[in-house]
């Protein structure tokens, strides 16, 4: 069951992906984190506030030093357990990108397991110059076998312009999305978007 703290925990990031820990001299380790990321479930237990005050008043969103989001999953290697929300969410964090990067972001960035029963409230990107992004609040791609149900997304803004960008998912290659829903969300971009899935 995962917790705030069991989020935050070095050991949980750390399969999940979520730190850049390095294991050179430890090859075993990170083969069997790289596993362990695959196939790892879990179930939230309360809500997590990952920063406050991401989003002003108008929606637009604030400038400061946030504590960014490192999705969970990426290309090669997706997230393939099962995430339970348990009607719980998590809210006011922001993804960032690195200048000249490719990459999926959300709160999962490639998936290929199952997410449900999540809510997203207040996030926003800060991409800084990343090239050829799928962005969205809950994956920012979705591989085939992939299921969101029973999830949404209210009062965010994922607005990066000049890339692929949906309130659910950014690209769905296969996935299946169902019961979910945005609610005053703006999506906004120069290539493809909606408000569901781009």
């Amino acid at each position: 069951e995962l917790t705030k703290e069991a989020i935050e925990s070095t050991l949980f990031q750390d399969v999940l992906g979520s730190v850049s820990t390095n294991h050179t001299n430890d090859s075993n380790r990170n083969t069997n984190l790289k596993l362990a990321c695959k196939a790892i479930n879990g179930k939230l237990i309360e809500n997590i506030t990952v920063n406050e005050n991401v989003l002003n008043a108008n929606g637009e969103p604030n400038s400061g030093d946030f504590r960014a989001w490192t999705p969970i999953g990426k290309s090669g290697n997706s997230y393939t357990g099962t995430f339970d929300g348990q009607g719980h969410t998590i809210s006011n964090y922001t993804v960032k990108g690195i200048s000249g990067t490719k990459c999926s972001v959300g709160l999962f960035g490639t998936l290929s397991g199952k997410v449900h029963n999540l809510g997203v409230t207040n996030m926003t990107f800060q991409l800084n110059g990343a090239t050829d992004v799928r962005a969205a609040a809950i994956a920012g791609q979705m591989l085939p076998g992939s299921t969101i149900s029973n999830c949404y997304v209210t009062h965010s803004t994922l607005a990066p312009k000049n890339y692929i960008v949906g309130g659910i998912a950014a690209c769905n290659y296969g996935g299946m999305i169902f019961k979910c829903f945005t609610y005053r969300v703006t999506v906004d971009a120069n290539s493809r978007c909606g408000n569901l899935v781009s």
